[in-house]
């Protein structure tokens, strides 16, 4: 987890996106080198705070989250790597490894590395279940990460 928000100074700028400068230059620069692609918002790409974002407005509490996608045996999840940004819905699919015989109905749960779950409404699944019926294979699911 990152923060977006490089160290600010005490100089207010009403054009900034948090509403002060940054204490440096240089301290902004270091603040977006040390961004690691994949576990921060975006990798090193100043000024592209819309596409963390969408709109105006001071942005001094954001953070994305990096996540690990994994099943138990028999299923499939594509992507298996996603980034939940905070506020924002990241699609993918959920799919069986063998097409069913008959009715398969699946639970689906966010959970830590260590195996707990999130709770809601931290992160949400839409649908939270599944129902694969005979020959159906892929299902879309959606994850939202509130923060």
């Amino acid at each position: 987890r990152g923060r977006l928000v490089p160290p600010l100074g005490a100089v207010e700028d009403e054009a900034s996106d948090w509403g002060l400068l940054p204490a440096s230059p240089e301290s902004q620069l270091s603040h977006f080198e040390g961004w690691v692609q994949g576990v921060q918002c975006l990798p090193f790409v100043p000024c592209a705070w819309d596409r963390c974002f969408p709109g105006g407005g001071n942005y001094d509490g954001g953070v994305s989250d990096a996540v690990l996608v994994s099943t138990l045996p028999g299923f499939t999840v594509s992507p298996s790597y996603v980034s939940l940004q905070q506020g924002q819905t990241v699609p993918f699919e959920v799919a069986l490894n063998v097409p069913p015989s008959g009715q398969v109905n699946v639970t689906l749960t966010l959970v830590r590395a260590d195996g707990t779950p999130l709770p809601a409404p931290v992160a949400t699944l839409d649908p939270p279940h599944l129902t694969f019926t005979p020959g159906e294979l892929n299902r879309t699911v959606r994850a939202r990460w509130e923060g």
